[in-house]
């Protein structure tokens, strides 16, 4: 079952179209996997996602259309992003930051899924204090995706998450999204990174030219030419 459907997406800024008819599927408690070169319309599929930029088509999450919902109300609905510069507040603390990703919550309710984060990430706990700004790349990734996760969506979507990562920091992001997944939270995955991808995603979708030019198992993409086709063209 699908939890959220999209028909027919189109991305603008001003006279350029960055995403062209996108018809896609995110399969309820399942990873699935976006893969695209630079420019492929990965990023802009997410923005129109959220309605934070001029898009067109038709949305239905669990059943409603979002299509004509603003991006508060798309937030509201459930859907949560991790966008690839992470936005963080460098001079706030670590837990600062997370905190901002329940700020609509109650305190009470805050403070409890705070504690899940420090069980799942223990180090963020030990260091909550810490100016988001002094941790590594890697370090500020999850507490990127730890703060998307205080918000308890029903779908979370990351943009490049291993991004200007060292392996060893993709390694850990890669564990903390195998605990997400492992929970049943619905993963919405744009990438380069195939390994990633091939460790996480149950379905992928590759991205040219702001089209949708493949859909399958990460196995058969690879046993394929679509990969290298997206990728070198």
């Amino acid at each position: 079952m699908e939890l959220l459907t999209i028909t027919d997406l189109r991305v603008t800024y001003g006279a350029v179209t960055a995403v062209r008819g996108v018809e896609l599927g995110v399969a309820s408690g399942e990873v699935t996997g976006v893969l695209g070169a630079n420019g492929a319309g990965k990023t802009s599929l997410l923005m129109g996602i959220m309605h934070a930029v001029s898009r067109t088509g038709k949305l239905v999450l669990d059943g409603t259309d979002i299509s004509s919902s603003d991006t508060r109300d798309i937030v509201r609905s459930g859907i949560a992003l991790c966008p690839q510069d992470r936005r963080l507040f460098a001079s706030m603390s670590i837990e600062d930051n997370l905190l901002l990703g329940a700020a609509q919550e109650k305190p009470r309710v805050a403070r409890q899924r705070l504690a899940e984060v420090y069980e799942r990430t223990p180090w963020l706990g030990q260091r909550s204090r810490e100016p988001a700004g002094r941790l590594s790349g890697g370090q500020q990734q999850l507490v990127a995706i730890s703060r998307a996760l205080m918000s308890e969506p029903r779908l979370i979507m990351l943009d490049e998450p291993s991004s200007g990562l060292s392996p060893v920091a993709v390694h850990e992001v890669r564990e903390l999204l195998e605990g997400v997944a492992r929970s049943g939270l619905t993963v919405l995955l744009v990438e380069q990174n195939t390994s990633l991808v091939q460790h996480l995603c149950s379905s992928v979708y590759v991205l040219a030219e702001g089209r949708v030019v493949g859909h399958d198992t990460i196995a058969n993409l690879v046993a394929s030419d679509l990969l290298s086709d997206a990728y070198l063209g």
